[in-house]
């Protein structure tokens, strides 16, 4: 996922992190980082990874 942010320039370096957690479908945690380096908010890339 991380690549993929960066390769559609929403950033220029990206950490993506996701929790699961056994027998439900959704990760139970998604944290995004891009260190500054982001063009758009990283709230937004969450909810696009969603």
């Amino acid at each position: 996922m991380a690549k993929n942010i960066v390769a559609a320039q929403f950033a220029d370096k990206c950490e993506v992190q996701l929790a699961y957690a056994i027998g439900v479908a959704q990760p139970v945690s998604i944290a995004i980082d891009t260190f500054g380096t982001g063009n758009v908010s990283e709230n937004i890339l969450i909810e696009a990874v969603r």
